[in-house]
């Protein structure tokens, strides 16, 4: 039994007033993987890749090994990825998605993954975190800065060899992503899940997150450049957010025109990282 049913949400939504209820009944059949009870399986341990660990070595959970490199991927211009974005007719969200995909994809190749190289079906998933708007107030500046995060699952087209193509099943599987019904479901099962006890939620987590290979995460900055006054207005010249996870962590922010991503993983696991092409050669 799903932790968060239907009439778990149903009587959720009653007593907060909640009027958007088809909708988040809509979006409990979309969310099982983020409320796994114990002994379910509803997802599928990504497949064995050169990115990732044994699977024996990710069950039940995968455990941190304390080993972390920071990579910095190539710039790239956001005028080229905003070009590619209208070339396609979708998001530039979902460009850059592609283009994290076309880097795994490339990698897995060099390394030698021939179900990759005859474009065999694989399972190969990533965790999107997504910041949600933050209240500001003056009187008190400081809630502008704390995080308001939720997580979600994506499965990405990495046995997908046409870049074309790759970038049209992205959009496809980041739909959810911009459906009104999908996020409110989204933040109401992350509301339910954590009044679980944290012994349940320790498990169900690290389970889940186990099964999927990247944590994705693509912010915006400013526009304009960044200047230090305690340094006589020096420009800030890049940014790279470093962030260390259980799994691989990719994160990507715009900031003044260009595009900074950046790979943190563990160097006994992905091993030649600086082999690793993000641009947009790589959608």
């Amino acid at each position: 039994k799903a932790l968060a049913s239907e009439k778990d949400i149903e009587d959720f939504a009653m007593k907060t007033q909640l009027t958007s209820l088809p909708l988040l009944c809509d979006a409990a059949h979309r969310l099982r993987f983020l409320v796994l009870a114990d002994g379910r399986r509803d997802v599928k341990e990504d497949s064995d890749l050169p990115i990732n660990p044994p699977l024996a070595q990710r069950q039940p959970r995968l455990k941190f090994s304390g080993k972390r490199q920071l990579t910095r991927l190539p710039v790239v211009p956001l005028s080229t990825v905003k070009r590619a974005r209208e070339q396609h007719n979708v998001t530039l969200n979902d460009i850059v998605m592609a283009a994290a995909t076309g880097a795994i994809r490339r990698y897995c190749i060099y390394k030698g993954d021939m179900k990759l190289k005859e474009s065999k079906a694989v399972e190969c998933k990533c965790v999107v975190m997504l910041a949600l708007p933050r209240e500001c107030d003056i009187a008190n500046p400081s809630i502008a800065l704390q995080n308001k995060m939720l997580f979600s699952s994506v499965r990405l087209p990495v046995q997908e060899g046409n870049r074309a193509g790759r970038v049209k099943k992205m959009a496809a599987a980041c739909s959810d992503l911009k459906s009104l019904a999908y996020m409110t479901g989204l933040k109401l099962f992350s509301n339910l899940t954590s009044m679980s006890p944290r012994a349940f939620l320790t498990k169900a987590t690290g389970e889940t997150w186990s099964k999927h290979s990247f944590l994705i995460t693509n912010v915006p900055c400013t526009t304009g450049p960044l200047t230090w006054p305690a340094e006589n207005g020096e420009v800030l010249k890049g940014i790279t957010m470093v962030i260390a996870n259980v799994m691989t962590q990719i994160s990507v922010i715009s900031y003044n025109g260009n595009l900074y991503a950046s790979m943190i993983a563990d160097p006994e696991i992905i091993d030649e990282a600086e082999s690793v092409t993000f641009t947009c050669v790589s959608l």
